[in-house]
Formats: C-alpha cells, sequence, structure tokens
C-alpha cells in the first residue's frame, strides 16, 4: 500500500494549490434540535495517561476505547451536549471527566477529547456561571443545559488561551485539548506529558496547579481564567515543571480481583466469525464474581452481554474492542479489555475510517500544505494509513474517520478510492491559498483525473 500511496502524493506535490472558503461561523452549542442524522465521535480518552478501556459516551449511548484510550462511537445525536469518559483504574475505582461535543449540522465526523484539559476547561465555566462544579451541575439537565448554551467556540477558545497561559512553556503553543489528535504518550504529545505532571483543580476561587507528590506551584484566581487578562505573576515556572517532571504519576494499585479469559479466536482472522468468552477463570477473596461483556464493533455501535462465557458471530471486519467488567459481592471491579482483530474478504464490499485516519493537522497548514485525509480499509491485510511529514504532504494519525464535509475549514473537493491497495485518500481545498483562477468545479476535475488517469483509482465526489 505505502508505495503506490506514495506515488500518489508525490503527485500532489507539483499540484497547484486549491483555492480556499470561509472560516466556519462560531456555532450555537444549543440551539433547537435537528431530525436524526447518523454521526461518529472519534477521539481520545486520556487521564495523562491513556484512557484504556473507558467507556465514553454522549446521552444514553456509549462506547468503549482500546488500550491507547482512543474510542469511535456512533450516535443520533441532535444537538450538543456533555460528553464523558469513565476511566477503569487498576484498583477497581473509576475517574470520570468531561468534555462537550459541539453540533454542526452540516457535520457528520467530529473528533472530540476527553482529558483533564477538557474538564478543567468547563469545570472553569460551569463555576464562573452557576458556582458548581462541572461534575454537580452534571447531574441535573437544566443546568447542563445552561452552561453549554452560553459555552460558544470562542468563550472555549478564551478558557484553553488562558489555561495555556497559565501553564507557561509547559502547554504546547496552539493546542486546543478539544479538537487536536491527542497522543496519551508524553513521549510524543507534549501536552499528554503535561497531564501525567501536573494536576489542574478548579476551586470556587482559584485555578491551582500541583504537582504529583501534592505540592502547589502556582495557582489563579478563577475570575482571571475566563476573559483576556494578563497572567503575569500566576503562571507555572519552567523550573517548577522541570522538577514535576521528575516526579512519577499516582498509579493505583492492582484489586483483590483476578480476571482471566480465554478468548477465541486467539488470532486475526476473516469476518464473520463467531466469537467465544471465557472468563469462568477469575476469582476473588470476596467471593463469587459476576460478569458484564462490552462489545463495540469497528462502526461504533456497542453490544453487551453478562455470564462468565458468552459468545456471538461478529460480521463487521476490522478492529473490534471486547471489555470485560468483573464484580464481586462488595461492589470491588476489575476492568480488561481485548482486541479482536477481523480481516476483509476479498469479496467484500469495502468498507473504511472504523480504525481512523491519517490527517494534515491544522497546525501543520500553510500556504503550502495539501489538506489530505487518508483511510485504510476496515481489516485491511496490508497495514494502516501512512504518518508522512514530506515537502507540503503532513500527515498524522487521528482516532477519527476522515471528514466527509470540511477539514481545516476547506470543502471537500472528493474521494480517490485505490482498492488494490485498501485505502482511500480524501482531497480538500487549503483555505490559506486562495486561487482565483480555476472554478471549485475545474479543480474538483484536475484532481479526479489524477486519481482515475494516474492511479487507475475510483473517484467519488462524496465518501
Amino acid at each position: 500500500m505505502n508505495k503506490l500511496l506514495t506515488l500518489f502524493l508525490a503527485l500532489y506535490y507539483t499540484v497547484t494549490m486549491m483555492s480556499g472558503c470561509g472560516n466556519a461561523a462560531d456555532s450555537d452549542p444549543t440551539g433547537d434540535e435537528t431530525p436524526a442524522v447518523s454521526r461518529t465521535i472519534a477521539g481520545t480518552s486520556a487521564l495523562g495517561r491513556a484512557g484504556s478501556w473507558s467507556a465514553n459516551c454522549i446521552a444514553d449511548v456509549c462506547a468503549r476505547a482500546d488500550a491507547d484510550g482512543n474510542y469511535l462511537l456512533a450516535s443520533t445525536v441532535s444537538n450538543s451536549s456533555l460528553m464523558w469518559t469513565d476511566i477503569p483504574e487498576a484498583d477497581g475505582s473509576t475517574v470520570r471527566l468531561y468534555s462537550r461535543y459541539r453540533l454542526d449540522e452540516a457535520i457528520t465526523t467530529t473528533l472530540v477529547n476527553i482529558n483533564p484539559g477538557t474538564h478543567t476547561v468547563l469545570d472553569i465555566w460551569s463555576r464562573s456561571q452557576k458556582n458548581l462544579s462541572i461534575d454537580a451541575c452534571a447531574q441535573d439537565s437544566d443546568c447542563a443545559g445552561s452552561v453549554l448554551e452560553a459555552f460558544s467556540s470562542s468563550v472555549e477558545s478564551q478558557i484553553v488561551d488562558q489555561l495555556d497561559a497559565l501553564a507557561g512553556d509547559a502547554w504546547p503553543p496552539g493546542r486546543s485539548p478539544f479538537d487536536d489528535v491527542y497522543v496519551a504518550d508524553p513521549t510524543i504529545d507534549a501536552l499528554d506529558q503535561l497531564f501525567d505532571h501536573i494536576q489542574f483543580v478548579v476551586t470556587e476561587d482559584d485555578v491551582i496547579l500541583f504537582d504529583n507528590n501534592g505540592n502547589e506551584l502556582t495557582r489563579a484566581p478563577l475570575s482571571r481564567l475566563d476573559r483576556s487578562v494578563s497572567l503575569e505573576g500566576y503562571t507555572l515556572s519552567n523550573s517548577d515543571y522541570q522538577n514535576a517532571l521528575g516526579i512519577p504519576a499516582n498509579v493505583p494499585s492492582r484489586s483483590a480481583i483476578s480476571l482471566a479469559a480465554v478468548i477465541s479466536p486467539s488470532q486475526p482472522t476473516y469476518a464473520p466469525t463467531t466469537v467465544s468468552v471465557n472468563a469462568s477463570g477469575s476469582s476473588s477473596l470476596n467471593g463469587e464474581l459476576t460478569f458484564r461483556h462490552e462489545l463495540t464493533l469497528t462502526d461504533g455501535t456497542t453490544q453487551s452481554f453478562d455470564g462468565a462465557i458468552v459468545s456471538t458471530t461478529i460480521e463487521l471486519s476490522g478492529q473490534q474492542i471486547w471489555v470485560i467488567t468483573a464484580t464481586d459481592p462488595t461492589g470491588l471491579s476489575r476492568t480488561q479489555g481485548y482486541i479482536i482483530q477481523l480481516w476483509a474478504n476479498d469479496t467484500d464490499e469495502p468498507v473504511f475510517g472504523g480504525e481512523g485516519s491519517c490527517i494534515t493537522p491544522a497546525l501543520a497548514m500553510n500556504a503550502n500544505t495539501q489538506n489530505l485525509c487518508e483511510e485504510a480499509q476496515n481489516g485491511s491485510t496490508l497495514g494502516e494509513c501512512d504518518i508522512l511529514n514530506s515537502s507540503s504532504v503532513i500527515l498524522e494519525q487521528s482516532p477519527a474517520p476522515c471528514a466527509h464535509q470540511t477539514q481545516n475549514d476547506g470543502e471537500l473537493l472528493g474521494v480517490c478510492t485505490i482498492i488494490s491497495n485498501e485505502v482511500r485518500i480524501f482531497q480538500y481545498v487549503n483555505p490559506l491559498r486562495p486561487n482565483n483562477v480555476e472554478t471549485f468545479e475545474e479543480k474538483q476535475a484536475r484532481v479526479r483525473g489524477q486519481c482515475t488517469n494516474n492511479l487507475g483509482g475510483t473517484w467519488s465526489a462524496t465518501p
């Protein structure tokens, strides 16, 4: 796949840049409900460390994350809403963090991360508006609705900018904890490293930053975090942050439950297949265990089962996430997840995007950047999408499928599908370099010709 894909992308190095379109308007976070439309929400759940096997929810729909905290959820949500992640800890406890889903009626694929940054932003806004923590406000639908109604994208950006200023050099410049690709690995992602070593605590009066030993490093008045005012004198110092990096994160110890499961098939195989799970070898010193199984399929839907021994047939190819929660009579629980990889048959109609994509990141966009997204076929035997950083083509991995309407404020030109390589590439307008010579239709025709004539691909104006 990579050899042909490299050829495809090389063609784009010489393509005249596409003209732009206007920036999206500041969206209304609530508004009237819209008719039910199938929507895909994907992102990363993290505490700093990955939210492994977490439950990621909006309204009454949840999807489990993989070991890296990446989730994909299918929903017919019809308005903006709070989202949350319940991250299972090794000692049986659960950590809940909040984020938000911002409805855009024209957009059906959205990336939403859930992490200490998103939670802190919402906590600051909830306390400033209602004098309640986001945890307390979320328990009341009227409170949550009222807080979100005023939480416009400009308000969100303002609070993120102030947290950026408060954290000083520790916060990567320009990073949004909500919408930018987040990797739950502190050796790769500087924002994840920050959340691994600095705890953000919001009180009714202040926002306080602690290290992992509980030492207070700085605090700022809450009233200075939701507006554009100077934080001089409050900023986390670089020396304090460097010292904090030397203190390991506090990770809970293991619970008294031993969870042992036998999964069949134990190796990748072709879809459809029957999957059997036997957790009867699990035990607890406190008595007999009960079991809950959650299967999140590659299309973002979830099925649930009860009992120590269960089986079901999976029709879809791709990566399936099977999560088992064992609970003893005292209420203590332990959660463990497994990946079931099912390859696609050659006779199957190819389906894409269920295992994420490789996108041109917003922070990499300039006038010379190609605005692209690549998806491998679900259950591909040829590997994942390509991470590239070459000339005008920059791609980084995202847990979300490619956007079907716009990416980086650029409108979709079309999709080139290369079946033999089990890949498809989305091409969008680059809004940072307008080209007034060609019409939108002329741009589409040129890119379509490159797809069909040079690569033998199949072209479509829509996915």
